[in-house]
């Protein structure tokens, strides 16, 4: 079996367009070096737990609360007009 990187051989094929060579080139180089450094995956998890923080602030908002006062209102607004 080959060793050979998908960037040699989308480089050795005649039918595939420059941009797609520079395409399969870059996602290699990238690959490489993601396997060589944890910092990407490590820099992804963090993302992934700061977005988990944002949703979990954005849900606790007290909807109860300001629906009580909402109906005190108008109970007040609708024995005022009798």
């Amino acid at each position: 079996m080959n060793n050979e990187t998908a960037c040699a051989i989308i480089s050795a094929s005649e039918t595939a367009s420059d941009l797609r060579k520079e395409f399969i080139c870059a996602y290699d180089g990238l690959h490489q070096s993601m396997l060589k450094s944890p910092l990407p995956v490590l820099l992804f998890v963090v993302v992934v737990f700061l977005v988990m923080f944002l949703v979990q602030r954005a849900a606790n908002i007290p909807h109860h609360q300001a629906s009580s006062k909402i109906r005190e209102n108008h109970n007040e607004h609708t024995d005022s007009k009798s």
